[in-house]
């Protein structure tokens, strides 16, 4: 069966706390239990840094009223190299739910869902004037 490509035209939503329970409820235990180096993450704190630091943004993408995939953006710190004169988004987190990793399982519920995080932290990068 092929797994359904997300829709790059899904922008991602600011996460919410039905976000953080998917992944404190249905992503974690499948994480820790395949030892995935993202099971330890904590996205409440990563919330809690983003509603109150100016510099941090956290953003879910959801299917099907399930979250797929979350991302922890660094805003107005960064500088690139180049041209340390001009800003950029760093993605400080970016994980999808195990469903969706190849390497756990073949074929993957969804795909794309981390480069659709990607594309949406390069546009956010954009409208951000850099």
């Amino acid at each position: 069966m092929k797994s359904p490509i997300i829709d790059l035209k899904d922008v991602p939503a600011i996460v919410q706390s039905r976000h953080l329970d998917d992944f404190e409820n249905l992503w974690r235990g499948m994480l820790l239990e395949l030892n995935e180096e993202d099971a330890f993450w904590s996205w409440a704190m990563k919330k809690r840094l983003s509603n109150n630091d100016a510099r941090f943004e956290a953003y879910a993408i959801e299917y099907e009223g399930l979250t797929q995939g979350l991302m922890w953006l660094e805003t107005q710190w960064h500088r690139s190299w180049p041209n340390p004169i001009h800003g950029l988004v760093y993605v400080e987190a970016l994980t999808s739910a195990p469903w969706n990793r190849q390497n756990l399982e073949d074929p993957p519920y969804l795909k794309g869902v981390g480069s659709a995080l990607l594309l949406f932290a390069r546009q956010r990068s954009v409208s951000l004037g850099y």
